[in-house]
This record gives C-alpha cells, structure tokens and sequence, in this order.
C-alpha cells in the first residue's frame, strides 16, 4: 500500500491535470455549439453549464500551476494563488447551481414572482458561500465547506434537471437522446457524491468519515481518479445528448423543404388554372354572350355555339381531373406541340370575332413535355389578354424553329399597352396573368417580352425558348 500511496502522490500533477483536460474539454465542446434557434429549454442555457466546466477545470488546474509559481514567488503571493482556487472552485459550482435553478423553475408550481426570487436566492447563497470560505476559511478547510454547500446541491440539482428535461426529448421517438441524457444525470448525481461529499482531509466528524484518505484507505485509488472517470462518462453522455439539436435542425429542414415543395405546388396549380382552365372557361362565356345575342334571329348557330361550349367546358372538367390525379403536364407529348397550339388558337377564333393568322417555320420542334406544357399556357393567357383587353381586329401568331431554339409570337393590332404601367404592375407582384407567364419562361430559361407592336400599336408577346440539350443533339 506504501508503494502505490507513493506512486500516486509521484503522479498526483497527471491525475489533476487529466481531471482538468476532461472538463475544459467539455466545456469548449458546449460552448462551440450553435443552438440559438432550438426549441429546447436546456438549449438556452448550455452556456451556464460549459461556463461551468471551463472555469472548474482552472481551479483544479490550480494544484498543477501554484505548486510550479512557489519556486519562484513568495509564500504570500502562494496564500493568495490558493484562495483564487478556492473562489474560482466556488465559482464554478455557482454556475452549476444557476443551469439547475434555470431549468428546473418552469416545472416548479412557482409564479414568475417565485421563479425570481428562487433565482436572486441562488444567487445570494452562492455569493455568501464563496465570501464567508474565502474571508472566514484558510486551506483545505474551505474547500471543504465549498464542496458540501454549493458542490453537493448544485450536482444533485442539475441532475435532477436533467431528468426533468428529459420528457421533452421525446418527441423524437428514434433518438437515443431520453437514454443518454438519464445517464447524464445519473452519473452526475454520482459525481454529486465524489465532488460535494468527499472532502480533503479534517480532523473531526463528519469529514473524517469521507475524506480523500478514507477512500484512498478502502479501494487504493485517490477520489480525483474517481472523479476523471465519472466527469469522462458525463462528458460522453452529455454530448451525445446535444446530438438531439442535429436532429432538431434536420427536422425543420425536412420540414422547411416539404412546406416548399408545397407552396411551389401550389404555385404552379394557380398558373395552369389560371392559363388553362380559367382561360377556357372565359372563351365559353365569350361563346354563350354571342349565342344568346344570335338566339333570336340566328338558332341554328346559337345551339352549334352552346354544344361547343358544352365540349370545352367538358374538357375543362377532363384536364381538372387529370391535376386532381396528378397527370398534370406529362400527357402532353413533343409530337402534340403542332395539336396543342392549332387547339389554342382555333378555341379562340371561335370565341372572339378577330382574324387569326398562324404560321409555322424552321426546323422540327425540339421540347420536352414540360416546355411544350409551358409554351402552351404562356399561348392561351397572351390569346385570352387579346379577347379581354385589346379590341384586336386581327392577331399575329408566329413559330419559327432553328437549331437551337424555338421563336414565338403572338402580335394583335389592338389598343396597345401602357409599358410604364406594365412595368410596375410586373415588379410589384400585380397582375396574375403577366406574373403567371414571366415565371414560365424563367423556368425554361427563357427569354419573354412584352411590348407594344411593331407599328407603335397594339401588343406584341415575344418568346425565345431554347432547346433541350440532349434532345437538341439527337436529332
């Protein structure tokens, strides 16, 4: 026993400075943690329990350190090194006892009024102690009035802090974080007893009884070492712990992207309703006004114009359908372009008493069906503008194909745009149709304008759409 008592006091500056190394370390891990915008309560208040660990491993560094500085300083200057200890050891468990305090309140049956005054009484408590071991107590005597009135309370309450928290982590039923973080406060309810119970060595009960010797007498090893082992289990359990604050983030992630997804979805939706299905069922109330005008004199007519529109509000209700089963855009195929703007432009000639002109030049068309889907709709909203606002009495329409890229045209001889107003309205987010089709073309990474005509007169729709790479090169 001789032999290891001599080997441990040789090694005593390894033993505090690895105790030192375990709770430094610690406590930098905590304190580095970005945990700002965490729900959780123990996130708020992490920076008292790292501010704990940091400013414990100074005092106990101090048994390292001061004997150094006693070469070369003088005894007094020792007194005075050693009663630093003692306030930054006393220091330490304050914070220790503030984390505790902090998070245990809100479950406390106490008004804000109580959670206050418990806090002010943590406080003033921690300040008497620190003053009254520091003024009243010379060595070892203080440290341990330190460790039995501010140590033992504040582990014992931390711990029992931890364990309260420990419901709200369940809310992720996959982390292993409600296991880890009982184990942190189970072995700091140990580290309670090694920590706050186990004092230096005092001549009277009851400190005889669990002193450093005592327990160096029934197992050979110091408490310190104890103390390293149940601090490094602590460190490990507490930091897997905070990984519940990845999980965290990663939720709202998750969440954030679904919630994203969905407004985009919903986005598009309002476009193709608003391009298509809105578009159509303006023509067919176009149709119904020239049919019941034409009713009385004309009812051969009148009953062909209300069986189209009987067919293009049945088709209406075919493509709402197809969006409610998410069909959307991919029954349109490269080979329908031609079908798909011949069906455009002939619902509107019959619909709106102007003179249609459409030509196709260049080379094969070459789309996707998501562009095809795109140009379609960008087609019926310029054609339902014309119907609604132009009091055209003729329209343009124009495809011309290269190599590289499809040109399109839709020009009328109307009334014309006020381009300065259309400005505004495009940049404060006015007018649903003109927003609808500039968002279109930014999703093919085209080009689209808007514009009064060639001749200073009506409006001139403009689209240069570029063509897919991979299909662009096959053909």
């Amino acid at each position: 026993m001789e032999s290891i008592q001599r080997f441990i006091d040789v090694n005593m500056v390894v033993v505090y400075f690895t105790y030192g190394l375990v709770f430094f370390a610690a406590g930098l891990a905590i304190a580095l943690q970005q945990l700002k915008l965490s729900s959780f309560r123990l996130a708020r208040y992490l920076w008292l329990l790292a501010t704990f660990f940091i400013v414990h491993s100074i005092a106990d560094w101090g048994h390292v350190f001061i004997p150094i500085q006693s070469t070369y300083l003088s005894s007094d200057w020792i007194v005075i090194l050693y009663q630093v200890q003692k306030v930054a050891l006393a220091v330490s468990f304050a914070f220790l006892l503030l984390f505790a305090v902090k998070m245990m309140t809100p479950k406390l049956p106490l008004s804000n009024t109580g959670g206050q005054t418990l806090l002010w009484a943590a406080l003033i408590w921690s300040a008497l102690v620190t003053i009254g071991t520091t003024v009243a107590s010379q060595g070892a005597e203080g440290e341990t009035w330190i460790r039995y009135l501010l140590g033992f309370p504040a582990a014992m309450m931390a711990a029992a802090a931890f364990l309260t928290e420990r419901r709200s982590f369940k809310v992720f039923p996959s982390s292993a974080a409600p296991i880890d973080i009982t184990v942190t406060a189970a072995m700091l309810a140990v580290y309670a007893v090694l920590a706050g119970l186990i004092v230096p060595e005092q001549g009277t009960w009851p400190f005889s009884a669990l002193s450093y010797q005592s327990v160096f007498d029934a197992t050979g090893f110091p408490v310190q070492l104890y103390r390293i082992l149940a601090g490094s289990v602590i460190v490990v359990f507490l930091i897997r712990t905070l990984s519940i604050f990845d999980l965290e983030i990663r939720h709202r992630l998750e969440v954030s992207e679904r919630n994203q997804a969905l407004f985009k979805d919903r986005q598009r939706i309002a476009r193709d309703l608003h391009d298509g299905t809105i578009q159509t069922i303006y023509a067919a109330g176009l149709k119904l006004e020239a049919a019941a005008d034409a009713a009385g004199s004309e009812p051969a007519e009148t009953s062909a114009s209300i069986r189209d529109v009987v067919s293009q509000l049945n088709a209406v209700i075919s493509d709402t359908r197809e969006y409610i089963f998410k069909l959307g855009s991919s029954r349109i195929e490269e080979s329908d372009f031609y079908h798909y703007v011949k069906k455009v432009v002939d619902d509107f000639s019959a619909s709106y008493p102007a003179r249609v002109n459409l030509s196709f030049e260049g080379d094969h068309i070459k789309l996707s069906p998501e562009k095809v889907h795109n140009i379609i709709l960008i087609l019926h909203e310029s054609l339902g503008n014309v119907a609604k606002h132009s009091k055209a009495t003729s329209t343009e329409i124009c495809f011309v194909s290269d190599a590289k890229a499809l040109f399109c045209l839709v020009e009328d001889n109307g009334i014309g745009i006020d381009e300065e107003r259309l400005g505004k309205a495009v940049q404060e987010n006015r007018g649903r149709g003109l927003n609808n089709i500039s968002e279109r073309a930014r999703a093919m990474g085209a080009r689209l304008t808007v514009s009064r005509g060639a001749s200073g007169r009506g409006t001139r729709v403009s689209l240069w759409v570029p063509f897919d790479q991979e299909q662009s090169g096959t053909s």
